[in-house]
């Protein structure tokens, strides 16, 4: 076969990993050797959440600079709790995930458009004296840039607060195309 076409949709339920369980998981999928579709992702979560997400992505790992990408992704209503599992033993986190992310462009041009909230936070840790909690952060994605616009949290006996800019230059290699601005 010389171009071979995969097209199929996929449906997953009860899903575990570690103590964290996805519900249940859809997604339609047509993929060739260079690049994937992925239409009407979703995952069903814990506690009512759900992730959804679209998009189109290289499979090349030479891609170009000039590789189209479409990328959406929108957490509703993720509580974040029950993959506190995850994380390193006496470590809890709660708090709710929402919004949308999209990411449009090039792998070396990306460009981001969304916002995602976290809301009613705390973390818990036995690598800490007191816990962070009240945590509130905000995130704005626009063209290349992150922007935390709002981050606080309380540690008695004071708070945490704080901004920033986080700037993703090129996908194929996150890291080194990041610079930071942090308040």
């Amino acid at each position: 076969v010389a171009r071979p076409r995969l097209t199929a949709s996929v449906d997953a339920a009860n899903v575990t990993y570690a103590s964290a369980t996805l519900s249940a998981a859809h997604v339609d999928v047509d993929a060739t050797r260079q690049a994937v579709d992925i239409r009407n992702g979703k995952l069903s979560l814990p506690r009512e959440g759900t992730i959804a997400f679209d998009g189109h992505a290289p499979l090349d790992g030479g891609a170009l600079p000039s590789t189209p990408i479409a990328l959406d992704f929108a957490p509703h209503h993720v509580d974040v709790n029950p993959y506190s599992s995850l994380l390193p033993d006496g470590s809890v986190v709660e708090g709710i995930f929402d919004g949308n992310v999209g990411v449009r462009g090039t792998l070396g041009a990306p460009k981001l458009d969304g916002k995602l909230a976290f809301t009613n936070g705390s973390y818990r840790s036995n690598a800490f004296t007191n816990a962070l909690t009240k945590i509130e952060l905000d995130l704005d994605f626009s063209g290349t840039a992150v922007r935390v616009s709002r981050l606080h949290a309380h540690a008695a006996p004071g708070n945490i607060d704080g901004s920033g800019t986080l700037a993703l230059r090129d996908l194929r290699d996150p890291i080194r195309g990041l610079t930071t601005n942090v308040n």
